[in-house]
């Protein structure tokens, strides 16, 4: 099992989903401007990264990702 930057299990392999994760907490931390591109790139990268697929398919369709 991997883990975020803040300790907590995380529910994907991926180092870049696992990344672009701990930038979306950073920024949103310190109410950061790029908090939105860094948990859309995280979900892009493991589209199982977030589990409730109303939330998935609306980041994807942000990104362009999602019809």
């Amino acid at each position: 099992m991997l883990y975020d930057v803040q300790g907590l299990a995380v529910t994907t392999e991926s180092p870049v989903a696992i990344a672009q994760l701990n930038r979306f907490i950073d920024e949103a931390l310190r109410y950061g401007k790029e908090a939105e591109d860094a948990i859309l790139k995280a979900v892009i990268a493991d589209r199982t990264l977030c589990n409730c697929p109303c939330l998935r398919c609306r980041l994807l369709s942000l990104s362009g990702e999602c019809g």
